[in-house]
């Protein structure tokens, strides 16, 4: 890594990884380079120049820096790629027509399945009107049997926002694709699959963007999505209070004000 920032004369490394600990980030440090750190759960020394959390549980954490580090916290600096940058919110008084779904690249609990499984079963049923998109990421395989016809899978789709501006709801683990589906106003019920999502779920509860049931790991989590989803969509206020809390959230500028942060300390 080192060799390829000095060949291309790299002023700053950013550092999006959990492998790097803090012996790792002092040694990059000391070779002159600005090191900016992504890091979400402050649970390990951070001898960097720049720590950045852009989620709404970030300020609420303590880091281990050093007293010049610059701490570039809360919504403000929350990243989403350029096509989320602009949104067109939706109308909440349509009924839901279009379930999203995604729970993550991976699939790491083994629930993507079951909940498939969960999904077709009420496809002809509770959802019969409703098409519903489940997208599977880059290390995900699900079973290939038949399924409802109004339910679809999507192996890494290219577009991934135009699955969530059509959606009247969402299904959504609680990492990266929640801060998406607020700039969509996506009304979403989020679900934990891993435990450096808990602080970012809770904060986004506490705030009214998410309805969080919890652990994919609890033996009861199906029967809760269930009651969640049957009360979402037959309720329209909730869902508009869910889209417009989401929408607020984040501005879609944050990748601008870290970008302007950056070059301002290589500048001086």
């Amino acid at each position: 890594m080192l060799d390829a920032a000095q060949s291309i004369g790299a002023s700053a490394l950013v550092i999006d990884s959990y492998r790097f600990d803090g012996a790792a980030l002092g040694l990059l440090q000391n070779q002159g380079l600005l090191i900016i750190c992504f890091e979400d759960q402050a649970n390990r020394a951070l001898p960097v120049d720049v720590v950045i959390n852009g989620s709404p549980a970030g300020p609420s954490l303590t880091y281990d820096v050093r007293p010049d580090t610059r701490l570039l916290l809360d919504v403000a600096y929350q990243v989403v790629r350029p096509e989320f940058w602009h949104h067109v919110p939706p109308d909440y008084d349509t009924p839901v027509r279009s379930l999203f779904v995604s729970i993550g690249g991976s699939d790491l609990l083994g629930i993507f399945d079951p909940l498939i499984k969960v999904l077709d079963h009420h496809a002809t049923s509770l959802l019969v009107d409703v098409t519903i998109n489940f997208v599977v990421g880059h290390f995900g395989t699900v079973d290939d049997s038949p399924l409802a016809a109004n339910l679809r899978i999507h192996h890494s789709p290219k577009d991934m926002r135009s699955l969530m501006v059509k959606a009247d709801l969402a299904i959504s683990a609680g990492g990266q694709t929640l801060y998406e589906l607020a700039r969509c106003a996506t009304p979403t019920i989020a679900l934990c699959v891993g435990a450096d999502q808990i602080p970012n779920l809770t904060a986004l509860e506490h705030r009214g963007c998410i309805v969080n049931i919890g652990w994919a790991s609890q033996p009861n989590w199906l029967d809760q999505l269930y009651q969640v989803l049957q009360q979402l969509l037959v309720n329209p206020n909730q869902r508009a209070v869910l889209g417009k809390a989401s929408s607020n959230l984040i501005d879609g500028k944050g990748a601008s004000r870290i970008a302007q942060v950056i070059q301002s300390l290589i500048q001086n």
